[in-house]
């Protein structure tokens, strides 16, 4: 199968890992991948995989050559479907791609969330180039729901959840927390206003005197501005660790993974650390109740919201009150059934074969 992909970048977000992540998973199909700017942040070595273009979008006057280049190069290549990842590369994609290719066109995240409250114009762009013979890939429930709600002439729609790469599920598993210990937690994801790093840093503020410390993997937007707000609070038990490639094998250095989202359209952070075995906390947001409902706490991150505080949540834990490692294997399990590699291929191809 010849599959032509368009991306903004590739960047290490989560989009661009599942598409990296899914082309060396399927060597046997050919895959060109077009991207909107520069940005590689991989192992130059994986470029061998796939055809590469870039074609440069950098601002919304670009965007009609962008499409005229796209379509040039889908003539080139004739690939039997085309499937585009992230909000820009999916409307010019969508005003590029023939009709009689297949397109589909894959949501990571909650749009009403992430663009639509804040951008009416990307709103009405979605609307004008959606289609009936489109085919939307939400990466939950969650999302796919959100986006139909204000895209209703959006095509066809399939759920598929993101995959952990093989080397979560086979990461060393640290030594189980016991009561009393200094509890080392860990959080991983870009530093920008969806993942609510101020709440989490609020409340370790409120937990100076207890044996809890905090390092936070990543970088992002809001960088500058948490680090000050960690020296307003003299957060001398958080550490802003920047990004990290090997993820992987640094969580068995931790007895819990936090995430605070107050939007995700999966979260595979959190997945991610259930596959290694570490235990997770997570909002109480409608995607994590999909996802880990049963395996992981959860927190109130929002006034009226049911449930306890981080701050409770890790008093409970240090004290004894709470059991975090019950569950470690449900939680391993239920990574396993909705984010196993080989599966996310399968149901992926079974996708793309069912509208060709």
């Amino acid at each position: 199968m010849k599959i032509l992909h368009v991306i903004d970048g590739l960047g290490r977000g989560g989009a661009e890992s599942l598409l990296i992540n899914s082309i060396k998973l399927s060597p046997a199909d050919e895959h060109i991948v077009v991207c909107l700017s520069h940005l590689y942040e991989f192992d130059s070595a994986l470029k061998k995989l796939f055809t590469h273009y870039t074609v440069t979008v950098n601002n919304k006057l670009r965007i009609p050559g962008a499409v005229f280049s796209i379509r040039k190069i889908i003539n080139r290549h004739k690939p039997d479907l085309v499937h585009a990842h992230l909000p820009l590369s999916g409307i010019i994609t969508k005003l590029a791609a023939p009709k009689h290719i297949p397109l589909f066109y894959s949501i990571h995240s909650q749009y009403s969330f992430c663009y639509f409250n804040k951008n009416r114009l990307l709103k009405m762009m979605e609307k004008f180039t959606a289609r009936p013979y489109h085919h939307l890939i939400g990466v939950s429930k969650t999302a796919v729901d959100d986006y139909v709600k204000y895209i209703t002439n959006s095509g066809t729609t399939d759920v598929l959840y993101n995959f952990a790469a093989g080397n979560f599920f086979n990461a060393q598993q640290g030594n189980p927390y016991k009561p009393g210990q200094t509890l080392r937690c860990m959080a991983v994801g870009h530093l920008k206003y969806e993942k609510n790093y101020e709440y989490m840093l609020a409340q370790m503020a409120m937990l100076k005197q207890l044996p809890v410390t905090l390092d936070i993997y990543g970088d992002g937007v809001d960088a500058d501005k948490l680090k000050k707000m960690k020296t307003s609070f003299q957060l001398s038990a958080v550490e802003f660790k920047g990004k990290a490639a090997n993820v992987d094998e640094l969580m068995n250095q931790y007895h819990v993974f936090i995430s605070c989202s107050a939007s995700e359209g999966f979260g595979i952070a959190p997945v991610e650390a259930m596959a290694a075995r570490l235990p997770v906390i997570v909002s109480s947001i409608p995607v994590f109740k999909e996802l880990i409902d049963g395996v992981g706490l959860f927190v109130q991150v929002n006034d009226g919201e049911p449930g306890e505080s981080l701050k409770t949540v890790l008093e409970k834990i240090v004290s004894g009150q709470i059991n975090i490692n019950s569950n470690i294997e449900p939680a391993y399990n239920r990574a396993k059934q909705i984010a196993w590699p080989n599966n996310y291929i399968q149901k992926l191809k079974n996708i793309y074969e069912k509208y060709l």
